[in-house]
């Protein structure tokens, strides 16, 4: 699993760079040879999309305003990392890098 959260890290990064004020939900799909699918997940849980598609891992990104979520879900385990984002103001919209966040890893049991 520890390849795993790094990878999950990765993604929140990738998040963060490319963050802007619009709303978004994308779904990541790991197969066992290693490929990346990426997707819209939307009515799948992580569990039931890993499931249908056989998938090593499952990553669901959703980005709002004010939030960066990456959920992973490997085997029974899963895991969700989250970063509270400074909200923009539109006379001074702040670089993703440069605008106050705290980041969290929040465990779940699998």
């Amino acid at each position: 699993m520890d390849h795993w959260l790094a990878e999950a890290e990765s993604i929140l990064a990738i998040a963060r760079a490319s963050w802007d004020s619009s709303n978004s939900e994308i779904v990541i799909i790991r197969d066992w040879a290693g490929g990346l699918e990426i997707k819209d997940g939307a009515g799948w849980s992580l569990f039931g999309l890993q499931a249908a598609s056989g998938a090593k891992a499952v990553y669901r990104v959703t980005r709002t305003s004010t939030c960066l979520k990456v959920e992973v879900v490997c085997g029974s385990q899963s895991r969700l990392f989250k970063e509270e984002l400074a909200p923009r103001s539109p006379s001074h919209p702040a670089h993703p890098h440069t605008a106050a966040s705290s980041s969290s890893l929040l465990i779940k049991a699998g």
